[in-house]
């Protein structure tokens, strides 16, 4: 596959491509309920979204394309930690304390909140891999797209927990805490991005 193309996009044509992969997401999880626990259920769903036309290719590159050859990876994997591994591990730490939080709730609303914000802590960290793989390649425009979009995912995730913290009174300090470290990772992100 010609990777050329890609190094020319802009950070709107990187974002085109990530509601195009949002869309297949959320397609595929629609589709999971109706074929869960069947004999290769995910074979099943793809089969299913293709005849309904609901999926496109996927981008797929190897990181040869983008100059990384394997010639200098352990430089590449200490630069990356270096810059990114605390950030992300960082978000663990968080998702896994903010996890914690749920075993006390007994109203189901406010678990369905929690758990979307256990989403977006998942997309966050996705989004934060993607940006510690490719933050020595040349396309700046893909790290501005993937900065924006985990940027705008932590400032609703910021919103969410703020919203708890105002009625969760056992946890509160704690919710406080995670708004206090979540700002402190978008403030390491600009600077990353």
């Amino acid at each position: 596959m010609s990777i050329e193309k890609y190094k020319y996009w802009d950070e709107f044509d990187w974002e085109v491509e990530f509601k195009q992969e949002d869309h297949k997401i959320s397609a595929y999880t629609s589709e999971l309920t109706n074929f869960i626990d069947l004999p290769d259920e995910a074979e099943i769903i793809l089969k299913h979204l293709q005849k309904s036309h609901l999926t496109v290719p996927t981008l797929v590159w190897n990181e040869s394309d983008w100059g990384f050859d394997g010639e200098n990876e352990e430089d590449i994997d200490l630069k990356n930690s270096l810059v990114g591994t605390d950030f992300y591990l960082n978000l663990g730490r968080l998702a896994s304390e903010f996890s914690r939080t749920m075993s006390e709730c007994i109203n189901i609303s406010d678990i369905s909140v929690r758990l979307q914000a256990l989403c977006l802590y998942g997309e966050i960290m996705s989004r934060s891999l993607d940006l510690i793989e490719i933050i020595d390649a040349d396309i700046p425009s893909l790290k501005i797209a993937l900065g924006k979009r985990i940027s705008s995912k932590i400032n609703h995730l910021i919103g969410i927990i703020d919203s708890l913290s105002t009625n969760d009174k056992p946890n509160r300090t704690l919710l406080k805490n995670q708004i206090y470290e979540l700002l402190r990772i978008r403030e390491k992100l600009l600077n990353i991005r």
